[in-house]
């Protein structure tokens, strides 16, 4: 049997300011959303009042993730 010789993984300058943007980027994204969260929370939490408890919304996200829909 052959070996072929280990592949060698170079990382430049340039690889790593792409990596930090997208990063800042999704860190970012993810700021925004909570601040949105944050603002409509108190509208889900009359909805979520009026239909039941909140445990049923995440429930049925389990099961829709174990089920794959």
């Amino acid at each position: 049997m052959l070996r072929r010789p280990p592949t060698a993984i170079t990382i430049t300058q340039d690889d790593i300011a792409r990596y930090e943007e997208a990063r800042q980027q999704r860190i970012e994204a993810h700021q925004r959303a909570q601040q949105s969260d944050s603002f409509a929370e108190p509208a889900q939490s009359r909805s979520r009042a009026a239909n039941g408890p909140a445990d049923t919304q995440r429930t049925r996200t389990a099961e829709q993730r174990i089920m794959g829909r």
